[in-house]
């Protein structure tokens, strides 16, 4: 009885939370409506009206045949003035558009962003109310197959970790993260992981997470890798939102911060998920933040045999 009336106190506080957020958004809207309206009319109102054209009056045919001289007033045609005057109108009315245009986009932008991080918010509050909040979600960790002796990991993991070894040649990325969803529900209906480990190679400002895939800042801003680009905003939404601050994705199996430009990879991969958050590291496995990584995900004394073996044509013992 008792378990009930908390899930039907859940389930009112939910609905009551979803209520709320759509009463924000409807008003946001209904802001930019009238905004837009408001722009919409100043334009109207600003567009000038063309001169009309003055009435030809026939001048009376001179009485003396003779050719009077012209005088320099009479040179100007008054047909090219009109054209002038019109050309002005036209260029302050294309100035006065290309303004409420720019306005325009800038008040819808800022309207995008609101939504964004509205919904943002009533995700926040759906994951507390699935999970509650004493609820520790689980660390994943996707290794890819290019890592020598990769699967063994598998073996030691810790209990809350999720680990998948992928095929680093006939993987997509919807692969990936359909794997990342399908276990995340599995574990529990609507949590989110506390971080993700990405295991593969690279080097120093790059790594390959697929083949023929290098993320690099150049690469992830050409049309062509919007999957890469996919690929790590929808990575974000499976981190947890409970904590934002504490999320993190680490990347392991190469010296991605080996020069500067694995510190912009790591910025820009920041940008890019947002609305969600989370700090990228990669800190050297020999250093003491290195060790503090190791310990989220797998046994550290084990780790160091698997590391000291994996190039070795035997198996170590785990």
């Amino acid at each position: 009885m008792d378990e009930s009336v908390f899930r039907g106190y859940k389930e009112r506080k939910l609905r009551k939370q979803e209520t709320e957020m759509a009463i924000k958004i409807q008003r946001i809207y209904r802001r930019h409506s009238s905004i837009k309206k408001a722009l919409s009319e100043e334009e109207t109102d600003a567009t000038p009206v063309e001169p009309e054209a003055a009435p030809v009056v026939q001048e009376p045919l001179p009485a003396c045949p003779e050719e009077q001289p012209k005088t320099s007033e009479e040179k100007v045609d008054p047909i090219l003035s009109r054209d002038q005057l019109s050309s002005q109108s036209k260029a302050v009315t294309k100035k006065h558009l290309v303004g409420v245009g720019e306005k325009t986009k800038e008040e819808f932008l800022a309207f995008q962003d609101e939504i964004t991080e509205l919904k943002w918010y009533a995700e926040q509050q759906l994951e507390r109310a699935l999970c509650g909040h004493e609820f520790v979600g689980p660390r994943i960790v996707l290794v890819s197959s290019k890592i020598p002796k990769g699967q063994l990991l598998a073996k030691i993991v810790r209990k809350d970790v999720l680990i998948f070894v992928y095929d680093f040649n006939n993987d997509s990325f919807d692969v990936l993260l359909e794997n990342i969803r399908v276990n995340l529900e599995a574990f529990k209906q609507g949590c989110k992981a506390r971080s993700i480990c990405l295991y593969c190679q690279g080097g120093p400002g790059y790594m390959y997470i697929r083949r023929a895939k290098v993320v690099t800042v150049a690469k992830l801003k050409k049309d062509c890798e919007q999957d890469q680009v996919r690929f790590f905003k929808e990575l974000g939404k499976y981190l947890t939102k409970k904590e934002p601050q504490r999320s993190v994705i680490h990347v392991m199996g190469c010296n991605i911060l080996g020069n500067e430009k694995g510190q912009e990879l790591f910025d820009y991969l920041r940008d890019l998920i947002k609305p969600n958050q989370a700090r990228f590291e990669a800190p050297l496995e020999l250093s003491e933040a290195g060790a503090d990584m190791i310990d989220m995900y797998f046994d550290f004394n084990k780790y160091t045999v698997w590391r000291a073996h994996k190039h070795s044509k035997l198996d170590p013992e785990l």
